[in-house]
């Protein structure tokens, strides 16, 4: 890792490396510090969580949030805090578990919880079912899209077109304080100077009071 790095940065040095498919899993940090990795080798940890079932902002290891365990191992290991990104597998959440509507739901909130962090490469699901016997299993069923040779779009694949086209590389401006724990208010900056706010709440229905600072 130490050797790639070297090769690679010096001479590209707006390419990024990163160590990942890791989920909550400490090994692909500590095995590799263990090892005489150097923390400016590389400039991202990959995560790959297959959340499944677990509501995208709920603290636990098998889920989303737990990014934070890799992510504290390098710290605590190297000193140096390394920021997450998706990494090529990236969160599966079957339309036949969840049904389609919350698919969609948790989908989206998997793509602004990673636009708060900073992710450049965010891509949950897959983009149709699997045609196979593999569509049973925990993965197979994540699509966008049903299974061939009809492909006919889930409302998830709705939804990433209208998020992509409001929140299209935006970056976080902040958090808005919502009086609750729950409910989160996020505000981002947009390519072309305007700001969006992505309003959501973990679980149940909640309606919203907006007052904009400037009147």
């Amino acid at each position: 890792l130490n050797e790639v790095g070297r090769l690679v940065h010096k001479p590209f040095p707006k390419l990024r490396l990163q160590i990942g498919n890791s989920d909550n899993s400490m090994g692909a940090m500590s095995i590799m510090y263990r090892a005489g990795a150097k923390p400016e080798t590389y400039d991202r940890v990959g995560i790959e969580t297959p959340a499944q079932t677990v509501m995208p902002e709920r603290l636990i290891d098998c889920g989303f949030q737990g990014q934070q365990i890799p992510l504290d191992t390098a710290e605590a290991i190297s000193g140096k805090r390394i920021k997450a990104n998706g990494a090529w597998e990236f969160i599966y959440r079957t339309s036949r578990d969840l049904g389609e509507l919350k698919q969609a739901e948790w989908y989206m909130r998997d793509v602004l919880i990673s636009l708060a962090h900073d992710f450049f490469l965010i891509g949950p699901g897959v983009f149709f079912d699997c045609q196979t016997g593999y569509y049973d299993g925990l993965w197979g069923g994540a699509g966008l899209t049903y299974r061939a040779p009809w492909v006919y779009p889930k409302p998830a694949y709705v939804a990433y077109g209208v998020l992509t086209k409001a929140l299209d590389g935006v970056k976080l401006s902040r958090q808005l304080d919502t009086g609750s724990t729950t409910v989160y208010a996020l505000e981002f900056r947009r390519c072309d100077g305007l700001y969006a706010t992505a309003l959501w709440c973990a679980k149940g229905a909640v309606d919203f009071k907006v007052t904009a600072e400037n009147g």
